[in-house]
């Protein structure tokens, strides 16, 4: 059954929690924008201890033909806020975000909107971001000084990004800025349901399924901004955590039936993957399943290679 209304050209889903220092800001670079369609905000809450929820109360009352408000009563978890979002988005276009990024240009909904609508063979459409990095100011921060961007100032300087970019240029974690992407509506119930032990990278992953035998168009401009701060949920969790988990991610996508032409991209980032895992691992004891499964899938990836597969 479609989860569409005909009214509602833009869907913008937010995702937040303990997001009070930032989802003001976020959620004013919404409403700045200048658009002749019709758009709703579906914000869920997921229990936030700070000032976040009154925060979107007030903005609620301010505005509460746009805004769908969910507050969870208990913590549930990014995969349950998720699919809550996938189910009340009904516009023709999504936006998925977090609510502690905010855009920076006025015209970035209607200029991907317009984009999208005349150019029907792409899925989906993104830009770059500014990144903006907040020096840890308590002692307790030794994952964030290993994960957070340093230097970095833009996603473009991080990853190779192309006007027509295809699902091999994704598969190789060449990362979107999730505040950038607006893609056609799809039901990610399921795929959600099939990838609920997916707690990290499940943008990277969503990405993936979205962009599944298709393409996305890049703008090169950086039009939103995102957030690098200690408090950030990635920052919570040890590197190798993340590489496991695209590990794993990798693993499910190699019998997604639109994956299965792209295996030598799958494997050569599969090998990768085990590189960075080995450097993370390499002061234990035992490394070395790391290292022998980066040899297992380079090996598979030249083979892929060779035979053209």
């Amino acid at each position: 059954m479609s989860n569409r209304n005909n009214n509602i050209v833009l869907s913008i889903g937010i995702m937040t929690f303990n997001h009070g220092a930032f989802i003001s800001k976020f959620l004013i670079s919404i409403f700045n924008q200048k658009v002749n369609f019709n758009y709703e905000v579906v914000v869920v809450d997921d229990a936030s201890t700070d000032n976040t929820t009154n925060i979107l109360k007030e903005f609620k009352n301010d505005y509460p033909d746009k805004i769908k408000l969910f507050l969870n009563e208990n913590n549930m978890g990014v995969i349950h806020n998720a699919i809550l979002l996938s189910e009340n988005c009904k516009g023709k276009y999504l936006s998925f975000m977090d609510g502690d990024d905010y855009w920076i240009y006025v015209d970035k909904l209607q200029e991907q909107v317009d984009f999208l609508e005349s150019h029907n063979d792409y899925t989906g459409c993104f830009h770059d971001a500014q990144i903006i990095s907040t020096n840890p100011s308590n002692t307790d921060s030794k994952l964030y000084e290993k994960q957070h961007f340093n230097e970095h100032s833009s996603y473009s300087s991080l990853n190779r990004y192309y006007t027509d970019f295809l699902p091999k240029y994704l598969i190789n974690r060449n990362i979107i800025p999730t505040a950038s992407l607006i893609f056609r509506q799809i039901d990610l119930t399921k795929f959600l349901n099939d990838f609920n032990d997916i707690k990290l990278s499940l943008n990277w992953a969503v990405h993936l399924f979205i962009i599944k035998g298709s393409k996305f168009r890049y703008i090169d401009k950086q039009w939103s901004a995102y957030n690098d701060h200690p408090d950030g949920v990635s920052k919570k969790y040890k590197y190798s955590e993340f590489i496991n988990t695209n590990i794993k991610v990798l693993n499910r996508f190699k019998s997604i039936k639109e994956f299965k032409k792209l295996r030598s991209e799958l494997y050569r980032s599969l090998s990768r993957e085990y590189k960075f895992l080995y450097h993370c691992t390499k002061q234990q004891r035992f490394p070395f399943m790391a290292i022998l499964n980066y040899i297992r899938c380079y090996s598979i990836f030249c083979l892929y290679k060779l035979f053209g597969i």
